[in-house]
């Protein structure tokens, strides 16, 4: 067999402990992060299922 030259499990682990690491010294930077992403993802048009989305957890809240 083949020897791997990159390991996308290994690797995803080391981004999970290395953000986890992060935000348990800073709790504020999740946010401020979270913010970011949001803020950038928000450019994009809204698609018909997001719209369906959207109304049926108004349904359900109602």
């Amino acid at each position: 067999m083949k020897a791997k030259t990159f390991d996308a499990v290994k690797f995803m682990r080391n981004t999970r402990d290395e953000l986890s690491n992060k935000y348990l010294k800073d709790p504020e930077a999740q946010e401020k992060d979270l913010a970011r992403i949001r803020k950038k993802y928000s450019k994009f048009k809204r698609t018909a299922a997001n719209r369906r989305l959207k109304d049926v957890r108004f349904i359900v809240s109602e």
